[in-house]
C-alpha cells in the first residue's frame, strides 16, 4: 500500500526464505505467513528482522504522511468508540446477571 512503512520481500524470495528458515513448516502455514506479511506492517518488519533483513521505515511524502496520521487517529477513535461499547455490554451483563441471580 501507499501508506505502508514496512520494506516488503518480493513474495516469491519470502517463500523461499521462509522454507529454508523451517523445512518442517508446512505449505498452509507459509501461506498463512505470507498472507500476514503482505497484511501487517508489524509482522512484515518483524519478519525481515528474523530472516536478517534489517531495513529502515520508508520515508513518506508529506501528503501520504498526513493520510497516515489521519487513518491512524480514525482507527484509534474506532478503538476508543469500540472499548466503550464493550464497557457499557459488560456492565449491562452484569446487571442482567445479578437481576437473574436474584429471582
Amino acid at each position: 500500500s501507499k501508506l505502508s512503512t514496512a520494506h516488503r520481500l518480493p513474495l516469491d524470495r519470502l517463500a523461499s526464505l521462509l522454507m529454508r528458515e523451517d523445512r518442517a513448516k508446512a505449505t498452509l502455514e507459509i501461506c498463512r505467513e505470507l498472507a500476514l506479511y503482505a497484511r501487517s506492517d508489524t509482522h512484515a518488519s518483524e519478519t525481515n528482522l528474523r530472516l536478517g533483513f534489517d531495513v529502515p521505515e520508508r520515508a513518506m511524502c508529506d501528503a501520504h504522511e498526513r493520510e497516515r496520521e489521519r487513518l491512524r487517529r480514525s482507527r484509534l477513535r474506532e478503538s476508543e468508540e469500540l472499548t466503550k461499547c464493550r464497557s457499557k455490554l459488560d456492565r449491562a451483563l452484569r446487571a442482567a446477571r445479578e437481576a437473574a441471580a436474584k429471582h
